[in-house]
């Protein structure tokens, strides 16, 4: 298929020639003909659209969608908002900071942990480094621990956590959940 191109005549009066000529020049056009392709390609895309009554439909319906996504926008803020006035008065809570202070006094260093996870017993006053070995330890519940564990993770950046058969090369012999068990551990 081979774009031939036609020649199109058409009639135009000298000052409606003269002010097309212009507009042309005015936005930047290559030549008359270009400007008159372009001006009739969209004004034809234009009139098809309208013609067909989707646009108005679409644009309905598009502008319910960003009505509807804006909605939910608002409300994600919203609830951040409230999850951090909830995260600081966890954090700031005067229980929390002072179980995070025993929490921190007990936890294992690195190497305590890996050993509890083999099953040495610790020759010092922490744990093996379990959310419930703390928690029993401390006769708290484990929810409890996780929050002052994350205090002290946000506000100290001395607690980690690691998994004991990861860092041993694999699971313990005989002791696959205690081996499995993410572990908390402090710098020393």
């Amino acid at each position: 298929m081979t774009n031939e191109i036609k020649q199109i005549i058409f009639k135009a009066s000298k000052e409606q020639k003269k002010e097309w000529e212009e507009e042309a020049e005015e936005q930047g056009f290559k030549s008359f003909s270009d400007f008159i392709r372009t001006t009739l390609t969209k004004e034809l895309a234009q009139s098809s659209q309208t013609d067909t009554g989707a646009s108005d439909d679409v644009s309905a319906q598009l502008s319910e969608l960003t009505q509807t996504v804006n909605k939910i926008a608002t409300q994600v803020d919203d609830v951040d908002s409230r999850l951090d006035s909830i995260e600081r008065e966890v954090r700031d809570d005067p229980e929390v900071k002072e179980l995070a202070s025993d929490v921190f006094r007990i936890l294992p260093t690195k190497n305590e942990a890996i050993e509890s996870a083999k099953g040495t017993p610790s020759s010092t006053d922490s744990v093996g480094g379990t959310v419930e070995q703390i928690a029993n330890r401390l006769d708290r519940k484990p929810y409890e621990i996780e929050q002052a564990i994350e205090r002290l993770q946000k506000d100290t950046h001395r607690v980690h956590s690691m998994t004991a058969s990861v860092e041993l090369g694999g699971i313990i012999q005989g002791r696959e959940e205690q081996s499995d068990a993410l572990r908390y551990y402090k710098d020393r």
